[in-house]
């Protein structure tokens, strides 16, 4: 990271009445030393399922949130780290960029459910409404092995995080909204998408520097 930007970050958060630095994300090909990150699993891919040859089973009881595993690294001053072995959540795996096209069973399970196996989440009224919206924000897929989350502080300075993450209340974005358009004089420099947690802090950024 640059150090000016290392060193005026103490005031910038004071300013926005922070207490937390904010989390760099990039993606790398090497694998941290140490950090939080979910158990290595069989990534449920689409062609999988068409050749049923997915354990759901495995796959929800290895479940392992990648918001949770950031909240982590955020608490522990550390790293957060996924790829395709180890995606924990199938819609992360999507989200993060490793697993595209999204299996069907989850378009239904985060819609209205399967018959007979499991109460739908509700996020959408129809399969077809949130098959729609993967199709429209169509992740970028990983450009490199690991997707690497940590806070900006830890960062070397040949280490450039490509997105920052910040977590704080709706004060202080109100705040960084305010800054977004005096730096842009774009009064709808500030967008808030429908989506998961990860997709939030991934995807959608990418979506919109593209």
């Amino acid at each position: 990271m640059d150090k000016n930007i290392m060193n005026s970050l103490p005031k910038f958060l004071e300013s926005l009445g922070l207490d937390e630095e904010p989390m760099g994300l990039f993606y790398t090909d090497k694998e941290p030393d140490e950090g939080f990150a979910p158990k290595p699993n069989d990534l449920p891919t689409r062609e999988k399922e068409m050749n049923n040859q997915i354990d759901w089973e495995n796959v929800f009881g290895q479940f392992s949130c990648v918001m949770g595993l950031i909240w982590r690294a955020r608490k522990k001053q550390g790293v957060a780290y996924f790829s395709a072995e180890q995606f924990g959540c199938p819609g992360g795996a999507f989200w993060l960029g490793f697993n595209k096209p999204q299996a069907e069973t989850i378009i239904n399970y985060v819609s209205t459910g399967i018959p007979n196996w499991t109460d739908g989440e509700l996020y959408c009224d129809s399969p077809d409404a949130l098959r729609q919206i993967f199709e429209y924000v169509d992740p970028r897929p990983a450009p490199k092995k690991y997707c690497v989350v940590k806070p900006v502080s830890t960062y070397p300075n040949d280490e450039v995080p490509e997105l920052i993450v910040f977590f704080l209340r709706p004060e202080s974005l109100t705040g960084l909204h305010q800054l977004a358009a005096f730096v842009s004089n774009d009064p709808e420099v500030v967008a808030s998408p429908w989506g998961a947690g990860c997709g939030s802090i991934a995807v959608w950024p990418l979506h919109y520097l593209s």
